[in-house]
């Protein structure tokens, strides 16, 4: 996930555990921080620091020079995942995408630097918005809906949208479980963008290397875990907005039947040494849930932290 300084002579970046920059004349990269968790977006202001989001917390901000960050904004453990994706705006403010357990406060905030508690709701979206710009200086807001790419007029300064939203393309990829769009647009003109999603086909294989069959039809597959016996798959599959899991049953044709739909994400399913139930992280932050994967019986939550809790076993 990289992003630029504002004069665009400099590019930020993670690298392993490091908040990174280097300069686009060369040199070799500089380190600004440490950071805990998977970065989810970034913005550097004129000002010279760096605000960035992460896979489990509020967004933070250090200097570009380097330093330790600072919390910026605070999560609400129990109804909110991350914030992240900052989007600059005129005037110290911006934009940022908050993942929250309920699709109707999932969406872009805007708030202030000076004041980044203070925020306001701006738009229910399925994951994070850009704001960009024309050669004849109007600005839009881009996000996605139904995975298709929509431009509503902007007033930067005002912080409000005018208008309606219209269609610029379909099909645009975006990676559910982290709340990013496949997007990338100027203050100038230019916007760029991908039609697909990395799409993966679930596969059997010999202890050979050799391909005895196929589980499944191929999607955006993230996490999975096979049953005791080997005739069931159950796999946490991407899509706009976040990620489901589904059963794929190989003994009944690959069957594939949606196990889940109460929260946006759900991830790292683990089957029961019973094979009746599947435990896996779900919600905004992740906490543990368990189900059963016949009737129609919902979720149960298994525990309730402020911290993303994931499962790797059932003993």
């Amino acid at each position: 996930m990289p992003f630029w300084s504002p004069d665009g002579r400099t590019v930020g970046f993670v690298s392993g555990t490091r908040l990174k920059r280097v300069e686009m004349a060369g040199g070799l990269p500089l380190a600004v921080c440490a950071i805990s968790g998977s970065l989810r977006g970034a913005m550097w202001t004129e000002r010279g620091d760096i605000i960035f989001g992460t896979n489990a917390s509020g967004l933070w901000k250090v200097s570009a020079s380097g330093g330790t960050p600072a919390t910026l904004t605070t999560l609400d453990p129990l109804l909110e995942g991350f914030h992240g994706f900052p989007q600059r705006l005129p005037g110290e403010r911006f934009l940022y995408f908050v993942r929250a357990n309920s699709a109707e406060q999932t969406g872009i905030y805007l708030t202030s630097l000076a004041s980044p508690s203070d925020r306001a709701f701006l738009l229910q979206t399925e994951g994070n918005a850009l704001v960009a710009g024309t050669p004849d200086g109007a600005a839009y807001l881009l996000w996605t809906r139904g995975g298709t790419l929509l431009a509503q007029a902007f007033d930067a300064r005002q912080g409000r949208l005018t208008g309606e939203p219209h269609p610029i393309a379909d099909n645009i990829g975006t990676t559910g479980i982290t709340g990013s769009i496949n997007v990338a647009a100027s203050a100038g003109g230019v916007l760029a963008f991908s039609q697909f999603n990395v799409v993966s086909q679930l596969t059997w294989m010999d202890r050979a290397g050799v391909v005895v069959g196929l589980v499944g039809e191929p999607s955006d597959y993230n996490t999975f875990d096979v049953s005791s016996d080997g005739q069931r798959v159950v796999a946490s599959q991407d899509r706009a907005g976040g990620s489901d899991l589904w059963l794929l049953e190989s003994a009944r044709g690959n069957v594939a039947t949606r196990i889940t739909s109460s929260y946006p994400t759900n991830v790292y399913p683990v089957w029961s040494p019973d094979g009746s139930q599947v435990a896996f992280g779900a919600g905004g932050l992740n906490n543990l849930f368990r189900k059963a994967v016949s009737g129609s019986a919902p979720e149960v939550r298994v525990t309730r932290s402020a911290r993303t809790q994931l499962p790797m076993d059932w003993s």
